[in-house]
């Protein structure tokens, strides 16, 4: 990697003061040809190096491309040892469980109870779908299709009144029982 070193110096009209200095950096940017790390370009940078087509490098997609997140690199990471038969039904619950007991005892804020850890999850990566076959999600405060082609994005409840024939076909697809407790035309609403 190549390395630039320049220094800037400013006469301050104060004691104390702002000063812009966007144009001296984005010259030594241009005069460096070194890359730009994505830090640099946030919100209130105005985009200045993604207008002058500076090479942008973020650890972190780096870090998201290069490394596994998978069981098995979890099961290395936490519990510094390999998964051994990936796949078979044994190791694949095994392994969860581990990686689980490993988080609990490396991250002392994590609860240590089933609905803690629940609670905790569905805090952190709140779950926009309201059955486990995916068929319906939660849009400011209405249950609408979510897997549905014919009725992606519409509300169940204009779709019970327009289409119930569509629903009736839906129960026939293998629909989930806890999709089914909430669909509204199965109580005769």
């Amino acid at each position: 990697m190549k390395s630039f070193r320049k220094e800037l110096w400013f006469e301050i009209p104060s004691r104390r003061g702002f000063v812009n200095i966007t144009p001296q950096v984005q010259e030594c940017l241009r005069a460096s040809g070194i890359a730009v790390c994505e830090e640099t370009a946030r919100p209130g940078s105005d985009g200045i190096f993604v207008r002058h087509n500076r090479n942008l490098v973020d650890a972190h997609t780096i870090y998201l491309e290069k490394e596994r997140r998978d069981l098995t690199a979890a099961v290395k990471f936490y519990c510094g040892g390999d998964l051994t038969d990936a796949h078979s039904a044994i190791a694949d619950v095994r392994a969860p469980r581990r990686v689980v007991e490993a988080q609990i005892r490396r991250y002392s804020d994590l609860p240590n109870s089933a609905d803690g850890l629940g609670n905790f999850c569905r805090e952190a990566r709140p779950n926009k779908f309201a059955d486990s076959g995916y068929w319906f999600a939660w849009k400011s405060g209405m249950l609408i299709f979510a897997k549905s082609k014919k009725h992606k994005g519409e509300p169940l409840l204009e779709v019970a009144k327009c289409d119930p024939g569509f629903l009736q076909w839906m129960l026939t697809k293998g629909f989930p029982d806890d999709g089914s407790t909430r669909c509204p035309w199965q109580a005769g609403e």
